[in-house]
């Protein structure tokens, strides 16, 4: 793939998900990344699905090969969550971003996130998150996810077409 069709895909869906009008710097991906990576590991585990659900999204918004290399082995086990998003000044006000976005990697096997209650309740405390905003962040979460289904039942109602024919 050229670098400028790479680039055409990325702002793409950069302003369909986040309404962004440029690409993500690797700096703030890199940040990003490894904080949603700490925010989803259960006792410093990431399982595979999730961990190639982050890989993949970070790759969707721009991350260079080599950092897709190294989020799939990073070892989050002992690292500082508010550490490692505050050395990007952007990844650090999307704190809420990371909270949706950790359900939306918990639920990539089964789609329930709800396992993950009392580990999102610590996250929201360690980055300083109201229970309100993670409230509303769920509900968002629910009605995108109930949304998505109808949606598919509308547009697509017998099956998924074989598009790779």
């Amino acid at each position: 793939m050229s670098d400028e069709l790479r680039k055409q895909i990325v702002l793409w869906l950069n302003k369909e998900m986040w309404n962004v009008d440029v690409e993500v710097s690797s700096h703030n991906l890199n940040a990003y990344g490894k904080a949603l990576l700490i925010c989803i590991a259960r006792n410093g585990v990431i399982p595979q699905e999730q961990r190639n659900w982050v890989t993949g999204y970070l790759a969707s918004m721009g991350a260079p090969e080599e950092l897709s290399h190294e989020l799939s082995t990073y070892e989050t086990t002992g690292k500082d969550l508010k550490e490692v998003i505050s050395s990007s000044p952007a990844a650090n006000q999307t704190r809420t971003a990371l909270i949706y976005d950790a359900m939306k990697a918990w639920s990539v096997d089964d789609g329930n996130y709800k396992d993950y209650k009392p580990l999102i309740d610590k996250l929201a405390n360690q980055l300083g998150i109201s229970i309100s905003t993670i409230k509303q962040i769920e509900g968002i979460y629910q009605e995108e996810k109930a949304l998505k289904q109808k949606k598919l039942e509308v547009l697509l109602p017998k099956t998924v077409p074989d598009y790779s024919k």
